[in-house]
């Protein structure tokens, strides 16, 4: 059976594509860095559907070396999910430089190393891949007071749509899943009525769940015929 690699599985959608992987059979191996407590538990939950044991490990994505530890270890993925990413909510005149350098490592350098070094193993092994990547509906029409965000996620589907076209002769398969908003820690400083504001122009009025991202990953990973895929899962709100 095949493995898969999710970076950031431990949090509240990595967790759950972790899971939607297991149910099916997959092998899992995931990263985490702040909550090793919360990573066994997951483990231990995940090792309920798996065959083979799961496996957390530590990665600190701002830093190569510590993504590099991570492709040593002997585990040989034909999956990669990259769920890592930090919001930002500021004004742009309220942003310093050390804001946007911050979360250009957090949300985009670490996809650059995370594609690339997979991507290496990948073609080391002469192995068909799929890598994706959890972007956001900012990265695709803006968001204001959140425009340090929005920037790193248009670029990571820019950088998905060049990288599909660039590993194609390799077999290796690159999109992209542009998220709403989803029930997660990320936004759990929303109150009821923020979200329902949120929602109240848009064809579904309610939030997403992390199932609802996990079940576009799955899909993605599955379907062979789909590359440089940007896929919105958002409940209709940016047909509004």
């Amino acid at each position: 059976m095949s493995t898969v690699l999710i970076f950031g599985g431990s949090g509240s959608i990595g967790s759950a594509i972790c899971q939607k992987f297991a149910e099916y059979g997959y092998n899992i191996a995931f990263t985490y860095f702040n909550n090793r407590k919360e990573a066994e538990k997951l483990v231990a939950k995940l090792n309920a559907y798996c065959k083979t044991p799961s496996i957390a490990i530590f990665c600190d994505v701002c830093s190569e070396s510590s993504i590099q530890q991570v492709m040593n270890l002997p585990i040989y993925f034909d999956i990669v999910v990259n769920c890592i990413g930090n919001a930002l909510y500021k004004e742009l005149l309220e942003s310093s430089i050390e804001d946007f350098e911050n979360i250009v490592t957090v949300n985009l350098r670490s996809t650059f190393l995370i594609t690339k070094l997979s991507a290496q193993k990948m073609l080391a092994r002469s192995l068909k891949g799929s890598i994706i990547h959890l972007s956001s509906i900012w990265g695709n029409v803006g968001a204001s007071c959140e425009s340090l965000y929005a920037a790193t996620k248009g670029a990571i589907n820019s950088f998905t749509k060049s990288i599909a076209k660039e590993l194609a002769p390799a077999n290796i398969r690159v999109n992209a899943v542009a998220c709403g908003m989803i029930k997660s820690k990320m936004n759990q400083q929303f109150t009821t009525r923020d979200i329902q504001n949120f929602f109240k122009n848009a064809p579904i009025q309610k939030i997403g769940q992390p199932e609802d991202i996990a079940t576009a990953v799955f899909f993605l990973a599955q379907n062979k015929y789909i590359t440089g895929e940007i896929l919105t899962v958002d409940g209709g709100v940016t047909l509004s």
